[in-house]
Order: C-alpha cells, then structure tokens, then sequence
C-alpha cells in the first residue's frame, strides 16, 4: 500500500503536523512547521533541555542548525528517534542562568529521496521562565 497521510498527535483530539500524499507519493499537502514537536523542559533552576523532532520518511538529513537568541549556533547530528517510528531527532542543553526567555531558531537541510531535491527548512521556539 501507499501512504494517504501522516498525522502527530499532541493527545488524543488535536494534531500537530499533516502531510498528504497523492497516489503517486507526492505531498499534495503540509500543515505545522518543520518540527514535529519539540519538548523543552527546566531540569534545574538554570539549566533547561530542548529535544526536537522532524518527520524523516524518505529523507536523508544532511545538516541541523540552532540559532540560540540571534547570536550562538550550535550544529547537531539528527538521530533515529528511540520513541516515535519515521522521526529523527535532536537534543541539547542550554544554561539559562540569568535569562527570562530563550528564542530558537532551527535551519534544517535534508534531501527529499523521492525527488532527490535538496531543501532547507526553519523553524523556531521559545523558552519564557514562569514566574
């Protein structure tokens, strides 16, 4: 059989990313941005981890890139995700000491091996400390 459409579900109501495909496999649609998901989580007062998730199904990731508060950039290694099927994933950590908010921007440049184009997509999150 062919893949009609991937769907992540957040919980049991709502999802978060769509793809469609027509009979021939090609996307004929796309809702959400490029990461699935992503998780941000404070670990310690001034410490906080960020895993994020990309759709990977026939895709060969070739870089992903991390813009932390328009300055620091970080190059990571997507990996096989250990939970979710047909998901790479990222993670890091990032002192928040003395910092209210956290913006991130993602730049990821995979090759489509269906089509054998070459695509950079972005996408971005943000950290605010509760109060």
């Amino acid at each position: 059989g062919r893949l009609e459409s991937y769907k992540f579900f957040g919980d049991s109501l709502a999802y978060s990313y769509n793809n469609e495909y027509d009979k021939n496999g090609q996307l004929i649609k796309h809702e959400g941005g490029a990461l699935v998901t992503h998780f941000i989580r404070e670990i310690n007062p001034d410490s906080i981890i960020i895993k994020a998730l990309f759709f990977s199904l026939n895709k060969s990731f070739q870089s992903v890139k991390v813009i932390i508060n328009d300055t620091s950039k970080l190059e990571l290694q997507a990996k096989d995700d250990h939970v979710f099927s047909n998901m790479k994933s990222f993670a890091f950590g990032l002192n928040i000491r003395n910092k209210t908010h956290a913006k991130f921007l993602y730049l990821i440049r995979y090759n489509d091996n269906c089509t054998g184009k070459d695509t950079l997509v972005n996408d971005t999150a943000n950290f605010v400390r509760p109060q």
